[in-house]
């Protein structure tokens, strides 16, 4: 009996301590040391300096238009340093905002009253815009751009160039739509006339109107060549070697796409398909010329790639964005510029190119090359990993910046001579435009879709070196 009353006694023991209260873990009011909102015309940051004896677990700021919530936005603060944030965007204008926090520590929550704020429409100003110089100046077209500084306040919702034959152009002549949002943006001047004078001013639009930068004025060429006198920067040549059965050369292809948006004007690309993975089926985009400036270099990998020339061997596609760098910061020894003349019935290209050398190049003879590129191939092509899905279209690959010929006599380029400073050369070419090129499975040349490159090289295949010095773009005139 002794020995039951023992074990009741041990087990009520137990029972009170296990038992026991536990301690109540209390949620502290929220000290507001200082608020603010800051707000343009579509948006407000709402940033508070509060005291709080405890840890945040999070903090929930809920903004509405009516004060009673029925529709509202719940954003999660930014936590940190006795400070919280919370943003808004996408609001409207001349309206009223009702807004209240909810804080915890993780075991309970507490919500404050209510504030609110007004957003004023008065605020807002027309965007700051600046007008880019105009370059690249032909014949019937010319590059400008622009830059917004200031969005005044309010999301700049279009932006462009427009232009005219008289002064001070507005959006109601001719004009671009290069976006929206502020930071600079380029755009390209179309249809224009021979021999004209024209105006141009960069645009921005908000909610306020349309601002214009300053008028710039240029005059288009008249039809004939015009090259450079002044010193200038290397442009860059980049030559990738792919083909239809490459898994990776997709990959080339984007990145070559990204160098030459990100210099334009500056670099081309020149897509060659040869070697063992440049199939020969429909649609075989291989060419002779293609094939023997493939072999002119030692070539370990696909897809591989050379810049301007300056190397024996082939360089992988993690070396192309630096390379070019290199290569667009260093002086030129000759600017170059072309036109072609093209008549779509005859199927012709009159072609003329002019090299000057605003300095003396290291060889005595140097070597100009003309070719022809086609964009718009649709056709197969190998894809490991999806590397470049904008280039696909209904399930086949469109294949651009193919080589499709070289309308020089050797695809090492012309010789050119003398190679002094002050030297001014002209070549001249008439190039009849094939149907179709490759053999077998040959492709349509398309004449909506080519365009022509021109470079002056230092020397051909058999030379120590072949570097390109310069290289153009030519003006394309349909006749």
């Amino acid at each position: 009996m002794k020995k039951t009353t023992f074990i009741l006694l041990a087990l009520s023991a137990l029972f009170l301590i296990t038992c026991k209260k536990a301690p109540e873990l209390k949620v502290y009011e929220l000290t507001l040391d200082h608020e603010n909102v800051a707000y343009s015309q579509t948006s407000a940051e709402i940033k508070v300096d509060y005291t709080y004896p405890s840890s945040l677990r999070y903090v929930n700021v809920t903004l509405s238009q009516s004060n009673y919530f029925g529709y509202s936005i719940v954003a999660q603060a930014e936590v940190k340093d006795s400070v919280f944030i919370a943003n808004f965007v996408d609001l409207q204008t001349n309206k009223n905002y009702y807004y209240k926090y909810e804080y915890s520590n993780g075991i309970n929550t507490i919500t404050s009253d209510v504030r609110s704020f007004y957003l004023d429409a008065s605020q807002i100003t027309l965007p700051t815009v600046v007008t880019k110089q105009v370059t690249s100046i032909g014949s019937t077209s010319a590059e400008c751009g622009g830059e917004i500084t200031s969005d005044g306040g309010h999301m700049v919702t279009a932006r462009g160039v427009c232009w005219s034959t008289h002064r001070n152009p507005t959006i109601y002549d001719t004009y671009t739509t290069n976006g929206m949002g502020t930071g600079e943006y380029s755009s390209t001047l179309s249809g224009l006339e021979m021999g004209t004078t024209y105006y141009v001013r960069a645009y921005a639009i908000n909610e306020k109107g349309t601002s214009y930068g300053t008028e710039v004025s240029f005059d288009t060429e008249s039809g004939t060549v015009s090259v450079s006198t002044e010193p200038s920067k290397r442009n860059v040549i980049i030559e990738e070697f792919t083909g239809r059965d490459c898994g990776y050369c997709t990959d080339g292809h984007r990145l070559v796409n990204q160098i030459m948006a990100n210099n334009p004007g500056r670099v081309w690309g020149i897509n060659l398909h040869a070697g063992g993975y440049a199939s020969t089926s429909y649609p075989n985009m291989n060419t002779t010329d293609g094939t023997s400036i493939h072999n002119g270099f030692s070539i370990s990998g696909y897809p591989s790639g050379v810049v301007n020339r300056t190397t024996s061997a082939a360089i992988d596609r993690g070396q192309w964005s630096s390379e070019c760098t290199t290569q667009l910061s260093q002086a030129a020894e000759c600017n170059i510029a072309g036109i072609a003349k093209v008549n779509p019935n005859r199927r012709t290209a009159n072609i003329t190119v002019k090299v000057y050398y605003t300095d003396n190049s290291s060889a005595n003879q140097n070597f100009l090359t003309v070719a022809m590129l086609q964009d718009s191939i649709l056709g197969s092509q190998a894809d490991y990993g999806n590397y470049n899905p904008t280039q696909w279209l209904n399930g086949e690959y469109v294949h651009l910046h193919i080589l499709r010929d070289v309308i020089t006599d050797n695809a090492w380029g012309d010789a050119i001579s003398p190679t002094t400073t002050g030297t001014l050369i002209t070549k001249t070419y008439e190039y009849q435009i094939p149907e179709v090129i490759g053999n077998p499975n040959g492709v349509d040349v398309d004449i909506n879709n080519i365009y022509f490159l021109a470079w002056v090289a230092q020397g051909q295949y058999s030379s120590t070196t072949h570097q390109i010095l310069n290289a153009c773009k030519l003006e394309l005139i349909y006749e």
